[in-house]
């Protein structure tokens, strides 16, 4: 586990590790040079299992994960986010699932999506066996749930530093190519969202997610790369094609619509449709963003019917 300024819920997902069923492992936290109370809160338990290393500087999520990893003596890693619950029975199950399916290079559970206070805002259960094609959609193993075999985190060398989000998300789609990745239907994790807005300009997690499917597919040059890393990531959105700006689009509406901004999304559906005026699934969103909740909570199994019937006919 990775943590910067993390001591609002660092305290409760501490807990929540040292109460697994499944005790006998070591519980690495890099404190990535923390300013507020964590290394107090980290300094106050004397559980033998814990690890806590300190960065002598702000490294970013990315290359602390990877310092963990580095650090990490055991077969299995599993993920865990500063901010989050894993339940009591998390490791037991993953343990016992890649024990019993030496095929499987890594496991994620399904989860529910909890605010602030840590009410439930959502249930999200994943394909079992997500492919490849299904990740260039959207991301389907959610990060801080997983165990991964250590030997296959090894083999890709870690996370690629040049994420500073969705590292995760570039890493499962060079695994997925070649190693078979599963989720387990049980809800097993607890992800607390912080958002209560959106920004205009877009969250720089959709570049990443964007650049990630481009390093998968090889249709990004090594100049555009180098000029990210020198610029910032902001600066790929010179190189989106049409279907990429859509995808942006697309993103903002769905956060703009689970924070409740009908008006936010209803601007980006419009976006969506001076590029693509033909969309029969963009006209849809916007007719009902415009309409209002009631009809799009009405509506909601008559569009995922349909939305699923398109995603099939396409492939």
């Amino acid at each position: 586990m990775s943590v910067y300024n993390g001591e609002q819920y660092l305290q409760e997902a501490i807990e929540s590790i040292l109460n697994q069923t499944f005790s006998d492992f070591e519980f690495l936290v890099i404190d990535d040079a923390s300013t507020d109370s964590t290394p107090q809160i980290l300094g106050s338990y004397h559980d033998p299992r814990i690890r806590v290393i300190r960065n002598d500087e702000n490294l970013g999520l990315t290359k602390s994960l990877n310092k963990g990893l580095a650090l990490a003596r055991g077969e299995y890693i599993a993920r865990m986010d500063a901010d989050d619950i894993s339940l009591p029975e998390r490791f037991d199950k993953q343990v016992a699932f890649l024990d019993n399916h030496p095929e499987i290079a890594l496991v994620g559970t399904a989860k529910q999506v909890i605010d602030q206070q840590g009410r439930t805002l959502g249930t999200y259960i994943h394909p079992l066996q997500p492919q490849y094609r299904d990740f260039l959609k959207t991301n389907l193993i959610t990060h801080g749930s997983v165990v991964v075999r250590r030997k296959i985190l090894e083999a890709y060398s870690g996370y690629n530093e040049l994420f500073r989000k969705s590292q995760d998300y570039a890493l499962w789609l060079q695994m997925v190519k070649a190693q078979k990745l599963h989720n387990i239907p049980d809800i097993l994790y607890k992800l607390r969202t912080h958002g209560k807005s959106v920004s205009k300009t877009g969250d720089e997690s959709i570049f990443y997610h964007i650049l990630a499917i481009r390093i998968a597919e090889s249709s990004i040059s090594k100049a555009v790369i180098e000029e990210i890393q020198k610029s910032g990531i902001r600066c790929l959105s010179r190189y989106f094609t049409r279907s990429e700006w859509v995808y942006y689009h697309y993103s903002i509406a769905g956060d703009y619509r689970f924070y409740g901004d009908l008006k936010g999304a209803r601007q980006e559906y419009w976006n969506i449709f001076y590029l693509e005026p033909w969309n029969v699934l963009n006209i849809v969103n916007l007719i009902r963003v415009s309409l209002g909740e009631k009809v799009i909570t009405a509506t909601g199994h008559l569009y995922s019917s349909y939305k699923n019937y398109l995603y099939r006919t396409r492939k």
